[in-house]
């Protein structure tokens, strides 16, 4: 488990590099990798905080072995570290409402929080320990993407085209703004028809004649 988190951990990284370096093709690539790693807290979280083993969970993995405080700590642990990246996703792809979700995600860690202070006793310690640490990790990081202002990541994004930060900076005050929408659908599919164009140029030039 510990494995496969790694791994999607990695490319959830490389994801939002990508999202960081090229805004344009990195819309298609960050919401892949992030999800990919939400859905894996989520539904195998749970396992993990366990230390239950990938192969283990497919022959005869027993519950009786956990109490039920444990199971239900560590399966809530799973989905607020989901709900946490869905957040994260939303903020540095500039969805609407976005704030909204982050700020959602950090109360619901706080009441995590609280009532894991209040059942630490009857908990496993090494339980308690794996999922803390995941979501103070993933807290931390929800809190200084919340504290990034969208005009501070439109600035960044569009920083090569002024009039299109414009753009996207009055669609993220009025989502529902279909004029700015369509031009801002507009401007990807010809940075897509540029990228595709440059690159059969490309390909085009490196021919060598016989």
């Amino acid at each position: 488990m510990k494995k496969i988190e790694f791994s999607l951990v990695v490319v959830a990284l490389l994801s939002v590099s990508v999202l960081l370096s090229d805004h344009w093709s990195g819309t298609i690539f960050a919401p892949l990798g992030i999800t990919l790693l939400a859905l894996f807290y989520f539904m195998s979280g749970f396992f993990l905080f366990c230390g239950v083993s990938w192969s283990a969970v497919f022959r005869n993995f027993s519950y009786t072995r956990h109490s039920a405080q444990d199971l239900l700590f560590a399966a809530g642990g799973g989905i607020l570290v989901a709900l946490l990246l869905i957040g994260i996703q939303c903020k540095l792809l500039l969805w609407s409402h976005s704030n909204e979700l982050l700020l959602f995600g950090l109360c619901l860690t706080a009441g995590f929080g609280l009532i894991a202070l209040c059942i630490s006793k009857i908990l496993t310690r090494q339980l308690l320990k794996k999922v803390l640490l995941r979501v103070g990790i993933y807290a931390g990081i929800a809190v200084g993407i919340h504290s990034i202002s969208a005009s501070s990541l439109i600035a960044y994004y569009y920083r090569h085209d002024i009039e299109m930060a414009q753009v996207r900076l009055a669609l993220w005050h009025d989502p529902y703004n279909s004029i700015f929408s369509n031009k801002l659908e507009m401007a990807a599919s010809q940075h897509r028809e540029n990228h595709s164009s440059a690159g059969s140029s490309d390909d085009n030039f490196n021919v060598v004649p016989r």
